[in-house]
């Protein structure tokens, strides 16, 4: 004959109903992310040949370019004082300053490892919403700077074409009647600041090579996917919790209202034990 069952085990059913929501919220999530990563991995597959086509293109054109910015420079300088000359680069230096301490200009946008931290037993529920919070924010960061860059191959080509439409309005500008000083000066500075978005940290968006450009890709579409992983991840933690969390708060609730059961239960339950102990 068998014994009667000594525990119905009602809180390890409520355990795994939590567990199975953090589970099916956790596939809701990865889900959800899966599309998205999936249209991230097919840019980085095109961006290579689009990138060396891009640049290849831009590569004599900026060349070129460069020449005739110094040009322009040289000859505007020729009309000037030379006091007038050395006031307007100083002026020049100082705001070139201010714009090296903007962020984004040029370089890699994506410096996070994103090594993120996929333990979540006995993690308390604020914590895991902290960690969520954080984890967002990084990854965010890293989609926006992949979105950015894998757009290079059609940027870098409108760079060059908007600074050659700059050079050309420059020579035009600088032909014809005598200029005044003040239109020198202008025209000075635009001819400097043209010579500056040629330079390679600015036309090339900071990047050397075509390596170092899809290096930067790689990061962030490695940080897009570690991030939507642990998000994930984080995300069933976090509904697990909440869930025993309602089921703890459903539970004191029953109790405050009537603990009469509860009580004749637990008597029940003292009364088996001390039958199988004789």
């Amino acid at each position: 004959m068998s014994k009667p069952c000594a525990e119905c085990g009602l809180e390890e059913l409520d355990d795994l109903n939590c567990r199975t929501q953090g589970i099916i919220r956790q596939a809701e999530l990865t889900q959800a992310a899966a599309e998205t990563l999936r249209q991230f991995r097919q840019k980085y597959d095109g961006a290579r040949s689009s990138y060396v086509k891009a640049r290849g293109e831009a590569a004599p054109v900026v060349q070129e370019l460069a020449k005739k910015a110094a040009t322009l420079i040289n000859k505007i300088r020729c009309l000037l004082e030379e006091q007038e000359i050395k006031k307007l680069d100083q002026a020049w230096k100082r705001v070139a300053q201010d714009l090296a301490d903007c962020p984004g200009l040029t370089g890699c946008c994506v410096h996070d490892p994103c090594d993120f931290d996929l333990n979540v037993e006995n993690v308390p529920l604020k914590v895991l919403v902290e960690r969520e919070a954080d984890v967002k924010r990084r990854t965010d960061a890293a989609v926006e700077c992949f979105k950015e860059v894998v757009e290079e191959p059609v940027a870098l080509p409108q760079r060059v074409t908007k600074l050659q439409a700059k050079i050309a309005a420059i020579e035009s500008d600088l032909g014809g009647e005598t200029k005044s000083k003040e239109e020198l000066h202008r025209l000075y500075v635009r001819a400097v600041v043209a010579a500056f978005e040629l330079r390679d940290a600015q036309i090339w968006r900071g990047f050397a090579n075509v390596h170092a450009f899809m290096d930067c890709l790689c990061r962030g579409l490695t940080c897009a996917l570690r991030g939507h992983r642990a998000l994930a991840v984080l995300g069933g933690a976090i509904a697990t919790q909440k869930c025993r969390q309602e089921a703890h708060k459903a539970y004191c609730k029953r109790l405050r209202e009537d603990p009469v059961d509860d009580v004749l239960t637990q008597y029940a339950k003292l009364t088996r034990l001390d039958e199988d102990a004789e």
